[in-house]
């Protein structure tokens, strides 16, 4: 009897270790197994991407422009508005098998893609989406931001702006306001704003629109970086920037407003109406939407110029201690700034964790924006 006792007992303390084993195996880390499928897919013949997953190589993902691949691609990655194309025309492409992500990416407003009146497409034929709308917890969407930290590998983007200042720059910048814009087609409206504005104050528009001012840089053979390098250098000879976005849609916060930022000039500042959720500290601009006419908005800022302790006002931001929302939109904004890295990452993650074996698009994935042009409440006939 004793010697059958101690027989189960054996038996079970084996059968123990047995399932310990087991479950200890199935806990190793999913990432490094060879059956996890990272290839990613490129759809849209419109972009060519560069140095995909510069930043990430470690986690081993692999990207193509082959179609034919489509059948062994773990992501099949399409923009918006190629997608809304094929839709359209019926050439939309199917899901190989379940598991398959089919991401549609937009790093600009809605209002340039017709989204804002239909996004119905995205829940019919897409199950995940990348983008500027500042989620990060949702396994069917990639955060696509523009700052505080710059957009790493995306071909085109120019602008490259470095951490925000550390100390309040002396009050000796000869320059007042600067305004550098290419889009003359702007959803706000921003053409409009600035020559309302330069009836009562002096405005540099070096860019295409509004042109007043031409600057001499030599620009042959200079590289992407160096590009972005010469505006930052610019922008550090003046005071206030004209930072209007080219639509109004909350989350879509570009460089137009990490540049001044970053050097030390102040925003005078249009675009998302949830701005303040981006900023570290809410006096780090001036809002346009905060002045009655562009009269009041020019007092203002004629008032800061001459006035310390207001410009002070403006800039006390950068001598202070970050707030911790800042600091996480500053972790969330370098977690995400190589969008490559980031599809990597939700990839293997889809394979290797928990997360739904269903993905659905979120609602709303890419904001709506404002469709009119801002106008200022008091228009200057009226004033």
């Amino acid at each position: 009897m004793k010697n059958k006792t101690l027989i189960f007992f054996i038996t079970l303390i084996y059968i123990f270790i047995v399932f310990y084993t087991i479950s200890i195996l199935f806990k190793i880390d999913k990432s490094t197994h060879p059956e996890i499928n990272k290839l990613i897919l490129s759809w849209d013949p419109g972009y060519r991407f560069i140095s995909q997953f510069s930043d990430c190589r470690e986690l081993g993902c692999q990207f193509t422009y082959d179609k034919t691949a489509i059948s062994k691609a773990g992501l099949v990655l399409f923009s918006v508005a190629w997608a809304q194309a094929l839709n359209y025309s019926g050439q939309m492409p199917k899901r190989e098998f379940p598991e398959q992500i089919f991401m549609g990416f937009c790093n600009e407003p809605t209002t340039y893609y017709n989204l804002t009146l239909n996004q119905t497409f995205i829940q019919e034929h897409l199950n995940a989406t990348a983008g500027f709308r500042y989620i990060t917890n949702e396994p069917s969407h990639v955060y696509m931001p523009y700052g505080p930290e710059s957009v790493k590998n995306m071909l085109g983007y120019v602008f490259k702006y470095g951490p925000l200042i550390t100390k309040i720059p002396e009050n000796n910048r000869e320059n007042k306001i600067l305004f550098a814009a290419s889009n003359c087609k702007s959803f706000t409206g921003r053409d409009q704003i600035v020559t309302e504005l330069m009836k009562y104050i002096d405005i540099d528009s070096i860019g295409k629109c509004v042109h007043n001012k031409n600057i001499t840089v030599n620009r042959a053979g200079m590289t992407t970086q160096q590009n972005g390098d010469v505006k930052l250098q610019i922008l550090k000879t003046y005071k206030f920037a004209l930072a209007i976005e080219n639509s109004e849609c909350d989350d879509y916060v570009t460089e137009k407003l990490w540049e001044p930022l970053s050097v030390g000039t102040i925003p005078i500042y249009l675009g998302a109406k949830n701005v303040k959720r981006f900023l570290p500290h809410p006096d780090a601009i001036i809002h346009i939407r905060d002045f009655d006419s562009a009269q009041s908005l020019s007092d203002y800022i004629k008032l800061v110029d001459t006035n310390e302790t207001l410009r002070r006002k403006h800039l006390q931001w950068i001598e202070e201690p970050r707030t911790k929302e800042y600091q996480q939109l500053y972790k969330d904004s370098k977690d995400y700034s190589d969008m490559f890295c980031g599809m990597c990452r939700r990839l293997i993650d889809y394979q290797t964790t928990n997360m739904p074996r269903v993905l659905r698009p979120i609602d709303i994935p890419f904001p709506e924006c404002e469709l009119k042009p801002y106008t200022f409440p008091i228009n200057s006939s009226a004033v």
